[in-house]
């Protein structure tokens, strides 16, 4: 209806726990790597094949230094960001 996709831009996330990693319950960790992995996959998956086909297009994964760093209340958001970053790395 709006016409082709030019740029992606997969800047959704949410942490709805905050604390050690070995605190977090499985489904605060499940709502973790689904807002912030499996949406970006998804994203990209509905736009990439047309963008290939025209060989146009961009598509932005935002992540956070965390994706590279440890943390003591923010891990699993961290493991999500790594995780983002190689998202990105295999898709391109």
């Amino acid at each position: 209806i709006f016409g082709q996709i030019d740029v992606l831009v997969c800047n959704a996330a949410s942490n709805p726990y905050y604390g050690p990693l070995e605190g977090i319950a499985d489904d605060q960790f499940r709502k973790i790597l689904d807002n912030n992995i499996l949406s970006n996959h998804w994203l990209i998956q509905l736009v990439a094949p047309e963008m290939r086909a025209r060989r146009e297009g961009s598509i932005v994964i935002v992540s956070s230094i965390g994706g590279l760093r440890g943390s003591s209340v923010i891990g699993a958001y961290n493991v999500s960001k790594a995780a983002d970053l190689q998202l990105a790395r295999n898709y391109a």
